[in-house]
C-alpha cells in the first residue's frame, strides 16, 4: 500500500514571511483578507458580544490581552468597555497599526509582552494558524494571573459542511489555516495545555 506524504508544518520562518506579506491583510482573499480595514465595523457587533460573555465569565477582570489583535479593533473596544488593554500581533504593518491607534506598544511576539498577570487572553480565530496549539496555550496560561480566564474563537471542522461538503468549506486554507478542531478536539487541546 502506498500512501501519499502529508505535507510538512510550515517553518516559523516561512510562516512569518507569509503573515508580513501586506496581502494577507489586504486583497489575499484566498488565505487572508480583500481589506481587512473595511470589516471594523462588521466585526463590532461579534466583539460586542464578545466582550459581554468576558463579564459574564469574569465580572471583576480588569486586565487583557489579545493574541493575534490584527489592527486592534477588539483592543479599542474593551478599552472603551474598562479594560487595560495589551495586544501581540505577528504583522509588523497590523502591529504598527494597532499601535498607533491604540497608544500602546503592540509586540510582534508572546516573548516581548512583559506583562504576566492577565485576568484574561483572548484568540479570536487564532489558534487555527498556531502549528502548535498546545504549546502556544501553555505559554499563553503563563499569561494569566490566577483564576484568569482563556477566550477562544476558531471554526468548527464539525460543521455539516466540513463533514459533508468539503471541497465548499472555505476554511480549509493551508498555509494560513494549519489545524482544523471540532468542539472535542479544541477540548482535549485546552486539557492537554493546562486548563480547566
Amino acid at each position: 500500500i502506498a500512501r501519499a506524504a502529508s505535507p510538512a508544518m510550515p517553518s516559523d520562518e516561512a510562516l512569518n514571511l507569509h503573515y508580513q506579506n501586506p496581502a494577507y491583510f489586504e486583497g489575499e482573499e484566498s488565505q487572508g483578507y480583500k481589506n481587512y480595514a473595511d470589516m471594523k465595523k462588521a466585526l463590532q457587533p461579534f466583539f460586542a458580544r464578545r466582550l459581554r460573555e468576558i463579564k459574564q465569565a469574569l465580572p471583576s477582570g480588569k486586565t487583557l490581552l489579545d493574541f493575534g489583535c490584527a489592527a486592534g479593533y477588539f483592543l479599542e473596544m474593551a478599552r472603551h468597555d474598562g479594560w487595560q488593554i495589551a495586544g501581540v500581533e505577528l504583522s509588523q504593518d497590523m502591529a504598527a497599526k494597532a499601535s498607533d491607534g491604540l497608544g500602546i506598544s503592540v509586540p510582534q511576539s508572546l516573548d516581548h509582552q512583559a506583562a504576566n498577570d492577565f485576568d484574561v487572553v483572548t484568540l479570536w480565530e487564532v489558534i487555527e494558524h498556531v502549528p502548535n496549539p498546545v504549546a502556544q496555550l501553555e505559554r499563553l496560561k503563563s499569561k494569566l494571573r490566577p483564576g484568569g480566564v482563556l477566550m477562544l474563537s476558531t471554526p468548527n471542522n464539525g460543521h455539516w459542511q466540513a463533514i459533508r461538503e468539503p471541497d465548499n468549506w472555505t476554511v480549509y486554507r493551508p498555509p494560513s489555516h494549519l489545524i482544523y478542531f471540532t468542539a472535542d478536539t479544541l477540548a482535549d487541546t485546552l486539557r492537554r495545555a493546562g486548563f480547566e
